[in-house]
């Protein structure tokens, strides 16, 4: 795994880097004050206030592949709002780094570990990867699990994944749609687009909770 540190501040690149060192095994760790289109690290920790713009580099990284991590690093907790358009995986605030680090190195080792669920289909028992899980969405009386390669349908109710996922991980777009944050394109007041095009309608008072649990998520 590579992670790369971005940030105007030379002193906190060094003391981020020496905070990271040692969590993880077989780890390269680099820093820069700048982005020079560099496109082949796992995980970026970017600084949104700076004159590279944070929020513009995270757009170029989820351009190229959204599958690359991008947690904010900022003392700007005024843009936390703004940075969600870019759906980080986290927004780290500068002035709780000592509290809130260990939560994110805490959720990045937890991400790495396989994080499975087993369903019943065809007649097989098997296990699937709940982040590469798209959405689960009921429809009628089956429940449709969506990933990047393949559609489940079962018969299990929505409650019974949800017993089993992480639901700040996921979140409820409507009764019967459950959305995994990473695999999210945008969203606007009327519905959530997702990765793959799929458009689920927010059902009423829906989206304030799914943005503020969205937050948390992030944060």
């Amino acid at each position: 795994m590579k992670i790369k540190i971005i940030d105007d501040d030379i002193q906190f690149i060094d003391s981020l880097k020496n905070n990271l060192t040692g969590e993880f095994d077989h780890v390269l760790i680099n820093g820069s004050t700048s982005f020079d289109d560099e496109y082949d690290y796992d995980i970026y920790f970017l600084d949104i206030d700076m004159p590279n713009n944070g929020l513009e580099i995270a757009r170029k990284i989820k351009q190229f592949n959204d599958d690359i991590i991008v947690i904010f690093v900022s003392f700007r907790e005024d843009l936390i709002f703004e940075a969600l358009q870019t759906f980080p995986y986290y927004f780290l605030r500068k002035k709780y780094l000592k509290e809130e680090l260990p939560i994110v190195i805490n959720k990045i080792k937890k991400m790495l570990v396989n994080n499975q669920i087993d369903i019943y289909y065809k007649g097989k028992e098997i296990s699937l990867d709940a982040s590469k899980i798209l959405y689960i969405e009921k429809n009628g009386q089956y429940t449709h699990i969506v990933t990047e390669k393949n559609t489940y349908i079962v018969k299990h109710s929505m409650k019974y994944y949800e017993k089993r996922l992480s639901l700040k991980m996921f979140g409820y777009v409507s009764q019967g749609f459950l959305a995994n944050y990473q695999y999210i394109e945008s969203e606007n007041s009327q519905y959530v687009l997702m990765k793959n095009g799929y458009v689920s309608y927010y059902s009423r008072g829906r989206r304030k909770r799914f943005l503020d649990n969205y937050l948390k998520y992030i944060t």
